[in-house]
């Protein structure tokens, strides 16, 4: 693994709790997070291309019994990330901004989210963390981008 939680930003990204629980695992691992907006993606009615923490972001979500803190997670993430853009008519150029940003992967073991953790069980049942490869081919599979990409 490499290290570091690419971290797509949709129209409704903070509406998802299993999202925020993978932003706030990724902030609690200690684990770097690279915010990419999806294309057409705005915050404040459209006067924004990058999410304000403290108004379009939770406070705070409950999965399965435990709470969780997506603003602070998420102020800390983003306090000095310079995110990308997701443009599907430049899949290629984004993959190649992509690679550059996240770089070469740091460990060679993938330890995953905490033992006894939610996150680590479904980290687990999805059969632990895909390689950079696999990464990248379904980022090229779902963008539509498949059939232009090597």
């Amino acid at each position: 693994a490499s290290g570091k939680l690419v971290f797509f930003m949709s129209p409704k990204i903070f509406e998802s709790d299993w999202c925020m629980l993978e932003l706030c695992t990724a902030v609690d691992s200690g684990i770097d997070v690279l915010p990419v907006t999806v294309e057409g993606t705005t915050w404040g009615g459209g006067a924004r291309v990058f999410p304000d923490v403290q108004q379009d972001v939770p406070e705070k979500v409950e999965i399965q019994g435990q709470v969780y803190h997506p603003r602070a997670a998420a102020a800390k993430a983003f306090a000095h990330a310079i995110g990308l853009e997701h443009s599907r008519s430049y899949f290629d150029a984004f993959i190649d901004k992509l690679s550059k940003r996240i770089g070469p992967s740091k460990r060679v073991v993938a330890d995953g989210p905490p033992e006894g953790s939610v996150a680590r069980q479904i980290w687990q049942q999805a059969g632990g963390t895909p390689s950079w490869g696999d990464v990248l081919k379904t980022l090229r599979e779902t963008s539509g981008a498949a059939d232009a990409v090597d």
